[in-house]
């Protein structure tokens, strides 16, 4: 992994500690491969749609919970972190009702329920798609630091009523040639639809989003428990995981 993604991913991982007012404990004996939170982030309520209807955070409680924000058309780091989840979930055999997958659209206006069911049920039934109105999105997103933008081909970002925005951080949000699946936040040529029938919006030209692909582990209470980075394989986020059910 090059110096400049290892930097990125450092700094995304300051900030999103830093917005979310929390500690970080590494353990002594071992070291655990995400980043711990210590004490975890309060709960945050939400409510949200899905395609059998409204999902608030307390039904959520009792399991733990990995929280993706991501898009249906998105080509790359999406559907890699979703198969990558979908690993972690299948090697947790008996335990793996102990936790719950669940995508939250940044694509609000063109990721019905209906769509996101269809896209993630493809990597696991138990995947949960949840979506809302663009500022419900944007008050979640914002309360767990989540960067998204809708991008145009200059580069330039922009809110939901055009006008152009310039992100919070100082980091690259766009992929550059070398660059991949590994940095920090992805940026994305949004897909072609598929078809007329695939229940499918079609692709706004020349647009992109980036967004932030960490994920964020939920404890049983809801509380944010952990954050993994991009750079993490299955095989260390499985091991994170069944640690922390063991607690």
């Amino acid at each position: 992994m090059g110096r400049r993604v290892l930097i990125a991913l450092a700094t995304v991982n300051a900030i999103l500690i830093g917005a979310l007012g929390v500690a970080v404990v590494r353990a002594r004996a071992v070291e655990w491969n995400g980043t711990l939170l210590e004490p975890p982030m309060m709960a945050q309520p939400f409510s949200l749609i899905s395609a059998d209807g409204p999902v608030s955070s307390s039904d959520l409680h009792g399991q733990w919970t990995l929280l993706f924000f991501g898009y249906t058309r998105c080509p790359d780091a999406c559907p890699m972190t979703l198969e990558k989840l979908r690993r972690v979930h299948g090697a947790l055999g008996s335990k793996a009702a102990q936790v719950q997958v669940v995508l939250v659209t940044v694509d609000p206006e063109h990721d019905t329920p209906d769509v996101l069911a269809g896209y993630v049920t493809r990597f696991d039934p138990s995947f949960l798609g949840l979506g809302a109105d663009v500022p419900t999105i944007e008050a979640l997103a914002k309360t767990y630091g989540i960067y998204h933008a809708v991008q145009a081909r200059d580069g330039a970002a922009h809110d939901a009523h055009g006008a152009s925005t310039a992100p919070e951080t100082s980091l690259d949000h766009t992929d550059e040639p070398g660059n991949d699946q590994d940095d920090a936040h992805a940026s994305h040529d949004a897909a072609p639809a598929s078809g007329a029938d695939s229940g499918v919006p079609a692709a706004v030209p020349n647009i992109r989003i980036a967004h932030t692909t960490h994920v964020l582990v939920l404890d049983r209470e809801g509380r944010l428990a952990m954050l993994w980075g991009p750079e993490l394989t299955a095989e260390q986020m499985t091991s994170d995981l069944r640690r922390l059910l063991r607690r």
